[in-house]
């Protein structure tokens, strides 16, 4: 029972970072193809479920906000919401008022932000 509470809470926050990295993926009102390859192979090294992004997308304002608290899956959730904004080119200032948002949410700081901004668009 332990184990699969644990197991859940992953897959919570997993659903909570693929409706980030959609809205991040539509601020140009259409996800465009890199984008979309993009998100598919940060879902898929997470091991979120067909079926939990499936709901995801039908629903995402019902999603909630539920955020990793371990050190390496936040900067994992960082990570993956940067490489969506930046792929295809910089970021907007939208899409980076967004993460900036997010990543004070969990924990993260501006450095952080900045370092993966620049890691990612090079």
């Amino acid at each position: 029972m332990f184990l699969k509470r644990i197991m859940h809470g992953r897959e919570t926050w997993k659903k909570t970072l693929a409706r980030d990295m959609l809205i991040l993926s539509h601020r140009h009102s259409i996800a465009d193809k890199e984008r979309v390859e993009e998100m598919a192979l940060i879902m898929s090294n997470m091991g979120l479920s067909i079926k939990s992004f499936s709901k995801v997308t039908k629903d995402p304002e019902n999603v909630k906000d539920v955020f990793p608290r371990d050190e390496d899956d936040r900067r994992f959730y960082l990570r993956s919401m940067v490489r969506v904004a930046v792929t295809g080119g910089n970021a907007d200032a939208e899409s980076m008022k967004y993460i900036l948002a997010i990543s004070e949410r969990i924990g993260m700081s501006r450095e952080d932000v900045a370092r993966q901004v620049d890691y990612y668009s090079e």
